[in-house]
């Protein structure tokens, strides 16, 4: 199987296991609600060819955190690529929050040697199984290339994510709950796919 057909396999994988629980919020969800963003990010070095990463900062910076972060919401940022990791959590509460966390975005570079998206979506079952805060609603956007080369120590190493037992369970885990999943593809330097 080629690269290309590979990167497609994995990016319909995740867009299918989103795919049974995503739905749009109402407006008045989105009004009422505090929301806590959690932004699980790429950031193997396959995400700099083509200006993706570059693109992805722009988009997380532009639709999420002057978009859609509204006082009072918290933001998460997980990386993975060798391993699945939370860098920070921060409540938005001014515009000098939001300044802060686009530098804290700008500095991110993808310097990973592998991508374990295995581990990326335990570390994802992990966050969704956490209790929501009172009055709060989730919104994960989980952005990959969907190009997945676990390192050799990873348990998902060699493995058909679309046929394998544990990754299935993941997915399975993750479509509990009252909460929202997008998934992201990005490639050719651009962003597309999941809302």
């Amino acid at each position: 199987m080629t690269s290309s057909k590979k990167t497609t396999l994995i990016a319909f994988l995740l867009l299918f296991i989103a795919g049974s629980f995503l739905f749009s919020q109402s407006q008045a969800d989105q009004d009422t609600k505090r929301r806590d963003f959690v932004v699980i990010l790429d950031v193997s070095g396959s995400m700099e060819e083509e200006n993706r990463f570059t693109n992805v900062k722009n988009y997380l910076e532009k639709e999420v955190i002057d978009g859609l972060l509204k006082n009072g919401d918290d933001f998460t940022l997980v990386l993975f690529g060798t391993s699945a990791r939370e860098q920070f959590t921060r409540t938005i509460n001014s515009d000098a929050d939001r300044a802060a966390l686009k530098a804290d975005l700008a500095r991110l570079e993808p310097t990973d040697n592998f991508t374990d998206i295995g581990v990326a979506m335990e570390k994802t079952a992990e966050i969704i199984e956490r209790p929501e805060k009172a009055g709060t609603r989730r919104v994960i956007l989980f952005i990959t290339d969907g190009l997945n080369a676990p390192p050799p120590d990873s348990k998902y190493r060699g493995v058909d994510l679309s046929v394998d037992e544990r990754f299935k369970s993941i997915g399975e885990r993750i479509s509990r709950g009252a909460w929202f999943l997008y998934v992201i593809g990005i490639g050719g330097g651009r962003i597309y796919g999941g809302k």
